[in-house]
């Protein structure tokens, strides 16, 4: 067998030996019909009716049979034309062998089987407003080739086959969208416009149809699920009267497109969320654990920017309002919940953390929620007995909820709690614990709760920048306790209380303690860390050691500490400053022995100082219905007379009224 002696597309000669009556014989074979390709050269392209020519046959010699092959494929053809199908043998080399009538053969170069280029043509506008579903785009209309396969630059459409699929975000956008086979590639251009439609309000009802329910008026979806299913950053969910299951925010709202669920302003209230406190009937049957988004009434998990208003929650298995950030190194939040009712949970009424407060956080946690507000709501009966904690027990010894009416827990920054009404609950009122910092209490009203009113614990970790002011404690355990519950791990140094602000509070009628400054006697006995810059000025305590055997302010237990780890003091800047106490037998006890302690500044107080004594009335005008103004001539009238002990956050009253220096002791201004 002859073969030629390059592979080149071009005639080329082979010098044919054994013809001793010729000499040197130049014999060449080529294929015929190749196609110029604008990218790969002369191609044996796919359709194309190919042929062979030979040259330098010796004389009588002729070709008596071709055979068309490719090394993997084999004898595809013995016809003295073929057209390669590139469907079959894309890429692959084709050559012929020509059989001589001397016996010999002969074999042409080997050319590549390749697929025509593809062609460009048009492909038609993406033209959507924001909201109308996931735009997808035919992409084989904008090209004529066989075999294509399909890109796009930028690289944000996702492309399945010939399909592109958008997502449904705001943009304005030329994206290149290339086609590629073995003969080449072209590109077309691929305009997406995806525009803004205004914010719009999707109704839900208990009498809506997921399945042929918009969201308007006349056809409302079932459930908040479907709903959610057609809203964008911006729209509000409407739940219109009625009784709703659980269930999930599963939307992330933005700066300026807030995604908020709430009812009409006629109907506060009247949109019902209610779990299955006890027997988990809807979800799975008594002792089966309900999933994530069931088990608290509204879930909202590593989202951002999501308001929940005017709804009623209740009888759910833990929380009413859960809130979660995403995980670590991710930062969620922006939430508001306002103007809501939550009732009958086994849990905390409303949490927000940013990490679980079962799981651990360190000190240098970088927040993972930021900003959320707690705002006009009304928290009430939370910490009942479920079947999911019917085992636990709280301190008392009884089963039920170990957590608050409202949580702020566990890597969380900026969080904001006012002017909430809790009453009638277990366990706290209001806690900030474990890695909270930059927030404030204000405006609060807390009453009949069976343990603390505020709590503000720094866990193992941190509870920092806390603004406790114009809060309202009645018949309550506690009023107001700050303390670090680190359960005896070594959280060395970073275990701080640090400046918090106890201002104009109110606290009455409470069974052990206005104030407490904890050192606690199970969970704090290390000295690490810092309890610093404490600051309790112009607070009103009544009533507040009704059981008699305690104490109205307790601060000396945390003098006990000593330097941490850093050889600094653990304890510095602690102030009682302007306060007023007073108890109706006139019977005061307090465990405030700090004299001549630098660490501790106790001044310019009313009925304020250790140990048990008979306290001054201050007069007050009707401390049985709760008013604690003075009296013209009340001992407690031009008690403050420093002019730094009422300067910024102290500069007025609980009322909003300036202090004018001299100024009374306690939460109400009365001018000397």
């Amino acid at each position: 067998m002859r073969l030629l002696d390059g592979h080149g597309f071009a005639s080329r000669s082979l010098l044919v030996t054994g013809h001793g009556l010729f000499g040197e014989v130049r014999l060449a074979a080529r294929i015929t019909g190749l196609t110029s390709n604008a990218t790969f050269g002369a191609t044996a392209q796919s359709g194309a009716s190919l042929g062979f020519a030979v040259s330098g046959l010796p004389d009588g010699v002729t070709v008596t049979g071709q055979s068309w092959r490719t090394s993997s494929a084999g004898e595809l053809a013995t016809t003295a034309t073929y057209a390669p199908d590139a469907s079959t043998n894309d890429l692959e080399n084709l050559f012929v062998v020509l059989t001589l009538s001397d016996g010999e053969s002969i074999q042409t170069p080997a050319s590549i089987i390749r697929h025509p280029a593809p062609v460009a043509g048009t492909l038609a506008p993406v033209l959507e407003v924001q909201g109308n579903g996931t735009p997808s785009v035919n992409l084989a209309a904008g090209f004529t080739g066989a075999d294509l396969r399909y890109s796009a630059s930028p690289a944000w459409i996702t492309i399945s086959g010939s399909t592109a699929t958008i997502a449904d975000a705001l943009r304005s956008e030329v994206v290149a969208i290339t086609a590629t086979n073995s003969g080449g590639s072209v590109t077309v251009d691929l305009a997406v416009s995806i525009a803004v439609r205004a914010p719009v309000e999707v109704q839900v009802s208990p009498s809506g149809n997921d399945t042929t329910g918009d969201g308007t008026v006349l056809a409302p979806f079932a459930t908040p699920q479907a709903a959610q299913a057609v809203m964008i950053p911006g729209d509000t969910l409407i739940l219109r009267p009625g009784v709703y299951d659980p269930f999930e925010v599963l939307l992330n709202g933005g700066a300026a497109s807030r995604i908020t669920v709430a009812t009409l302003p006629s109907e506060v209230g009247q949109a019902i969320i209610r779990g299955d406190l006890q027997q988990h009937v809807a979800y799975g049957g008594p002792g089966v654990a309900q999933d994530n988004a069931t088990r608290d009434g509204i879930r909202i998990d590593g989202k951002s920017y999501i308001t929940l208003r005017g709804l009623t929650i209740e009888y759910v298995w833990r929380n009413g309002v859960f809130i979660k950030g995403a995980g670590q190194n991710t930062v969620t939040g922006n939430h508001i919940v306002e103007d809501c009712l939550v009732r009958h949970t086994g849990l905390s009424g409303i949490m927000a953390c940013g990490e679980r407060p079962e799981l651990a956080v360190g000190a240098n946690d970088a927040f993972r929620t930021r900003y959320v507000t707690i705002r006009n709501n009304e928290v009430t009966q939370t910490n009942v007995v479920t079947d999911y904690n019917d085992t636990v027990t709280n301190s008392f010894g009884e089963p039920g909820g170990v957590g608050e009416a409202i949580t702020l827990a566990n890597s969380l920054r900026y969080a904001y709690v006012y002017n909430n009404y809790i009453h009638d609950s277990r366990q706290y009122g209001i806690d900030f614990k474990n890695h909270v910092v930059d927030g404030e209490i204000t405006g609060n009203r807390i009453e009949d709760v069976v343990r603390y009113g505020i709590y503000l614990d720094a866990g193992e970790t941190d509870v920092r920048r806390i603004l406790v002011d114009g809060n309202i404690i009645q018949r309550c355990r506690a009023g107001i306790v700050i303390a670090r519950e680190e359960d005896g791990n070594d959280s060395g140094d970073n275990l701080i209380v640090e400046d918090i602000d106890l201002v104009n509070n109110t606290l009455a009628n409470l069974s052990r303690v206005g104030i407490h400054y904890q050192r606690h006697p199970n969970k704090d006995q290390q000295d690490i860390g810092y309890f610093r810059r404490v600051r309790a000025r112009f607070n009103t305590l009544y009533n507040t050691n009704t059981d008699g055997s305690y104490r109205d302010i307790s601060i000396d237990g945390i003098a006990t500490f000593g330097v941490n780890r850093a050889g600094q003091q653990i304890v510095s800047g602690i102030e009682l400053i302007g306060n007023l106490a007073w108890n109706p037998d006139g019977q005061m006890r307090m465990a405030t022995d700090v004299a001549g302690d630098p660490r501790f500044t106790v001044a310019q107080n009313h009925n304020v100082r250790n140990g048990a004594f008979v306290g001054d009335d201050p007069l007050f005008v009707d401390a049985a219905n709760g008013d604690f103004n003075l009296r013209a001539g009340s001992p407690a009238r031009a008690k403050v007379t420093t002019a730094a002990y009422i300067a910024g956050l102290y500069a007025k009253d609980s009322n909003g009224t300036a202090h004018v220096l001299p100024t009374s002791a306690g939460a109400y201004y009365a001018a000397a």
